[in-house]
């Protein structure tokens, strides 16, 4: 959470420290995130602190301290929004002009906008992780620092949504947007109506009258969803996960200012939450990610055969070869000194053989999941640092920019110790986590995140689209100069295990993007190679420390199908990655003053940018071609055979992942497969119904099925960006329902 912080002194120089006291997530002593600062006389300093803060927080507290005196503190509230809402920042000139946003909702989850202003955006991405989407209209951006610009830049690529307005002052926030617009501006043009807009809206109700339009190039990838008689009205370029949107006309403005179909607009464009992998949403299965921190050498116990060695050695001496020598000598009596001698000669070996196993200064096991994106130099990483110490110790942890720390929150297992006494200090572009204590032989651990250099993998590829399964074809390049260790391809339908994939190396691929009830194939896999839990015959830490830091990312994000068999979720969706192993190191993290080894292991995940190739018949779009989004978290389209449906249901919505213009709807069928612990025929006590974009009512399905139930008059349910909405609830008459996989099968004509 991001505190904007404005110091102004007054008096004398001063040399200051402001504190951000949280609330703690163990009911010990609170978190602390401070920064030190200088303040001469009659000056004034704005800067941001970051603070994690536990999602039931309140309040935080910010004091400024000199030296061991409080010199002034401000409690602040915090509003936590309950519930699926989607936050949506307000920079407008008129906030009457975005009065649609705040009864706005999309098919899952509610949005709650807010005002803003310029200097409230945070120039840190990590300011930006409870911001779910932005609105610009008719503020000056040009003043937007490049600190900030860059964290947007973050933001975006992570799945944030930016709506830029355009109209009579367009100028405005094309001077510090630029970069982030879909198209190159250079003027206006005026049109007699907007009605290309409502056709794509499917609104009744055109916004008739004159608008003015900021008109420009479309720039290369960007999409133009509505246009006003060959004039883009309304465009979308990706940005990694993100989106950014261009309204040409102003919403404050006739003909848009009073026309019903803006709230459909906002809904549409900013309530859906991005495709985001499991293994980028930064949380953590902790028993996973503690035995990942744990497969260390010196946390590593030796073996049986060595210490059965050891004793045995040990016996032999003290026994036999002491009594044998001693009586060659004729001298039995001093076995009263040389036992004890020999004894005391293998307690100090041990001792001295256990300190060179456990190394002779700390360690830092550093764990990062990095996941970069086509057309984006710098990538997220996600990381885990594990102090290592061989003697109780004090050591103070520090991380370069961009790059803050955080406690990792491991109140509910205690195979690690939690961090306490929690203070770290913004000191210049590092961050410093203060005076840590490590026991002898133990770990503490400390979570981090960050942007670093992306590399580059250059993917070739394309959707082959007809009336089967879509086929993703094509090569991938290794451009880096990094080796990619035990790659995969993995896709919203199956994967491929590519192997080494070496500097220069290319590798050609052919996958299905079929999907079957248990959803894509990689997250539901149940610890196959490379990937596989080790069972007790293996010893290679390396490998156990990645196959615990791959379970730890894949069941941390709620995808509990990838840890615990049947019973989990999957929660795979739309998505084309490359991943696989770096040796490289990531994570800046390193004890402050001391050396230190390192170990690091790194979960590369690269985005890649499919095109799409449609044929010339009809075209059959299968789940795996579809982005998923759910109004209840937990439930998928993919769930599992135990899991019961909510008493008020749940809705699903799926969006086609990349836009695609075809001429008509040829047919919509449903898929419905049951779980083994539900028994039926057909769905009885499933109630099924399809949002109607024609009457804006939500329909029951009529004579529902097991596996695939054709609906009539398909083009009714088929919305805006080839949206379809689907609610699923049970009925009266059953109270226990399970229902295996929800999704569609759409054919359209191109």
């Amino acid at each position: 959470m991001p505190v904007r912080i404005t110091a102004e002194n007054k008096g004398p120089d001063l040399n200051a420290r402001v504190q951000v006291s949280v609330p703690s997530t163990t009911g010990g002593s609170n978190p602390v995130y401070a920064a030190d600062l200088s303040l001469p006389a009659t000056s004034r300093k704005e800067f941001f602190i970051y603070a994690y803060t536990p999602s039931y927080a309140q309040q935080v507290t910010v004091s400024l301290w000199a030296g061991d005196r409080v010199l002034q503190t401000i409690p602040l509230r915090i509003s936590c929004l309950a519930g699926p809402y989607q936050l949506v920042g307000l920079l407008v000139d008129d906030p009457a002009s975005v009065a649609p946003l705040v009864v706005a909702a999309g098919s899952t989850n509610p949005i709650h906008a807010t005002l803003l202003q310029l200097a409230d955006l945070p120039d840190r991405a990590q300011g930006w992780e409870g911001l779910d989407a932005l609105v610009v209209s008719g503020v000056d951006m040009g003043n937007l620092s490049g600190e900030k610009r860059t964290a947007m830049h973050t933001w975006l690529a992570r799945g944030g949504r930016l709506m830029i307005a355009g109209g009579p002052k367009w100028q405005l926030a094309a001077g510090g947007l630029k970069d982030f617009l879909p198209l190159d501006l250079n003027g206006t043009r005026s049109v007699g109506s907007l009605s290309g807009l409502s056709t794509y809206l499917r609104e009744p109700q055109a916004p008739l009258g004159d608008a003015i339009l900021a008109v420009g190039p479309v720039r290369p990838g960007a999409s133009v969803l509505a246009d006003q008689d060959g004039t883009p009205v309304l465009v979308q370029q990706q940005i990694g996960l993100g989106m950014v949107y261009f309204l040409a006309a102003d919403p404050g403005l006739q003909p848009l200012s009073q026309w019903p179909g803006m709230q459909k607009l906002y809904s549409l464009t900013l309530a859906e939450r991005p495709a985001q992998p499991p293994w980028a949403s930064g949380a953590w299965n902790t028993p996973s990610a503690n035995r990942a921190l744990a497969s260390l050498p010196g946390l590593a116990l030796p073996s049986a055969g060595i210490i059965f060695f050891l004793l045995g050695v040990y016996v032999l001496i003290v026994g036999p070869l002491n009594y044998f020598i001693l009586r060659r000598l004729k001298r039995p009596e001093l076995s009263w000194l040389t036992i004890p001698a020999l004894i005391m000669v293998f307690t100090v070996a041990a001792y001295v053989s256990g300190a060179w196993v456990r190394g002779i200064q700390p360690a830092l096991n550093r764990l990062s999941v990095v996941q970069a994106w086509p057309g984006v130099d710098q990538a997220w990483a996600n990381g885990l640092v594990g102090i290592y110490s061989p003697g109780r110790d004090k050591y103070s942890l520090q991380s370069a920019d961009p790059f803050l720390l955080h406690p990792f929150d491991n109140t509910s297992y205690s195979t690690l110790p939690t961090a306490a006494n929690w203070l770290s200090v913004q000191q210049g572009s590092n961050t410093v986590y203060t005076d840590v204590l490590v026991e002898s032989g133990a770990l503490q651990t400390v979570t981090l995140s960050g942007s670093t250099p992306a590399l580059s993998f250059i993917g070739d590829l394309s959707i082959e689209l007809g009336n089967q399964d879509a086929i993703l074809v094509g090569q991938i390049t290794n451009a880096s100069n990094q080796t990619l260790h035990d790659a995969s391809l993995v896709t919203s339908g199956n994967y491929a295990e590519l192997g080494t994939i070496a500097p220069g190396e290319t590798k050609q691929v052919r996958v299905s993007l079929a999907v079957g009830h248990s959803g894509p194939s990689f997250y539901s896999r149940q610890y196959a190679s490379p990937y596989s839990a080790l069972g007790p015959q293996k010893t290679d830490l390396t490998a156990a420390r990645q196959a615990a830091l791959l379970e730890a990312v894949m069941a941390g994000a709620g995808n509990s199908y990838y840890s615990s068999g049947s019973r989990g979720q999957n929660e795979g969706n739309w998505g084309i990655f490359l991943v696989g192993w770096l040796d490289q190191a990531v994570l800046p993290a390193s004890l402050q003053g001391r050396s230190n080894d390192a170990v690091d292991t790194t979960f590369y995940a690269a985005m890649l940018s499919p095109t799409f190739k449609a044929g010339a018949g009809p075209l059959r779009i299968g789940p795996g071609l579809f982005i998923w989004d759910t109004s209840v978290p937990n439930y998928s389209p993919y769930g599992n055979d135990y899991q019961e449906m909510p008493t008020d249901g749940y809705a699903l919505s799926f969006r086609l992942a990349a836009p695609l213009h075809y001429s008509a709807v040829k047919s919509l069928s449903l898929n419905l497969a049951q779980g083994t612990g539900y028994s039926s025929s057909t769905p009885k006590g499933v109630e099924a119904s399809l949002w109607d974009w024609d009457k804006a009512a939500w329909v029951r399905v009529q004579h529902l099925v097991w596996g695939n139930t054709n609906i009539p008059n398909p083009a009714r349910y088929v919305g805006p960006g080839t949206e379809i909405r689907l609610k699923l609830a049970p009925d009266a008459s059953q109270s226990a329902v399970q229902v295996r996989a929800s999704t569609f099968t759409l054919v359209v004509d191109p």
